[in-house]
């Protein structure tokens, strides 16, 4: 009896922590569009809560894990006494949005360690993530492009980029673009499938219709990876063939090659720094470095180092860049690992990592990382 009554807790638990990221995380964007963003973090709040005390305890977990959440609050707390003291007021919006991972990572390695390490990479968890993501990307596409359906933008933006594009359930194609393909490359690790199977013409197709150019450049890197990696046979070949034709399709018929001409890379990666690098030097103090000093807002999302830098410091950036660093280096190579690089390489434009969906799913792979490639 009691046999029975055990196995039931536990996959009780693993239904609940699954059924939580299944059905709460990945959507926590839509809902806060509907409900607000306050209600919307007391609700995420209070689920989470209500997740770890249905877990029981565990003491038996990776010092480095501590190790690697102790020194997060501490710089995050040197973080947010700095900037009070300096500009007499907090910057804990931002440590909250970019400091959230360690809370998770221990509440992880303290009361999930078996769900995240085995369960989580054991389900169909990222398959149903990029269903989902795919088809709601589709569906939004469709309506806006036929039926010219407002309704489908997450938020009304002026900018003109914003108009008319599929903005999917994290709400801006970019990020969409990463998340897709990052999915997509977890759950090849997970299924041992290769990369080019008939799930890839989904992927090509969700990617062109976001219109990104951050989703162009990291699909073509995945398929030079896989190229590389592995021994493709002739089905294959068809696939990444009819995927390639696809996306020579695109870009004469709808412009692609505006997103990816040189004029257009010239500016994001040139005009676009240099603009912001002379912002930094003449409003910025040294002595703020550490603390974050962007209270007028003058550094935009749109390039990650350095909207992080402004919120909460330098110090946190150096120590995320080790962190994201030190879970690349334990990985062997394949998916898991372009994975990351397709992650770290998003978070570059958008802060994609930092998004409610990365901060769970960042501790969870340095978890799996550490308990399967390192201990």
């Amino acid at each position: 009896m009691q046999i029975n009554q055990l196995k039931f807790v536990i996959n009780y638990q693993a239904i609940f922590f699954l059924s939580f990221l299944y059905f709460i995380v990945p959507f926590v964007n839509l809902y806060s569009s509907w409900v607000g963003r306050g209600d919307m973090i007391f609700i995420l709040a209070i689920s989470s809560l209500l997740l770890i005390f249905s877990l029981k305890f565990s003491t038996h977990f990776s010092k480095k894990v501590l190790w690697i959440a102790l020194l997060s609050f501490f710089i995050l707390l040197v973080s947010f006494y700095l900037h009070l003291i300096i500009f007499d007021k907090t910057n804990i919006r931002w440590i909250f949005f970019f400091g959230v991972q360690p809370f998770i990572l221990l509440s992880y390695a303290l009361f999930f360690k078996k769900l995240v390490v085995v369960d989580l990479f054991s389900s169909k968890y990222f398959l149903y993530i990029f269903i989902v993501m795919s088809l709601s990307t589709t569906y939004d596409y469709l309506a806006l492009t036929y039926f010219d359906d407002p309704s489908m933008w997450l938020f009304n933006d002026s900018n003109v980029s914003y108009r008319f594009k599929p903005l999917g359930i994290f709400g801006q194609f970019s990020v969409n673009s990463t998340y897709l393909i990052f999915f997509y490359l977890v759950h090849i690790y997970c299924s041992k499938k290769s990369f080019f199977n008939p799930l890839l013409i989904l992927l090509t197709a969700s990617i062109l219709m976001q219109q990104s150019g951050v989703g162009y450049v990291l699909l073509l890197l995945s398929f030079l990876y896989s190229i590389k990696i592995e021994r493709i046979r002739l089905p294959n070949k068809i696939l990444g063939f009819a995927s390639i034709i696809l996306l020579i399709i695109y870009s004469v018929f709808f412009e692609l090659s505006n997103k990816l001409s040189l004029n257009y890379l010239s500016y994001i990666f040139i005009t676009l720094p240099n603009e912001y690098i002379g912002i930094f030097i003449n409003e910025v103090r040294i002595s703020s470095l550490l603390t974050g000093f962007d209270n007028k807002n003058l550094f935009p999302i749109e390039i990650t180092p350095l909207f992080l830098v402004s919120k909460i410091g330098f110090l946190y950036f150096v120590f995320y860049l080790f962190y994201s660093f030190y879970i690349y280096q334990l990985i062997p190579r394949g998916y898991l690992k372009l994975s990351m690089l397709i992650m770290a390489i998003g978070t570059l434009h958008y802060p994609v990592i930092f998004y409610v969906a990365g901060s769970f799913l960042m501790p969870a792979i340095l978890l799996h990382s550490i308990y399967y490639y390192d201990d």
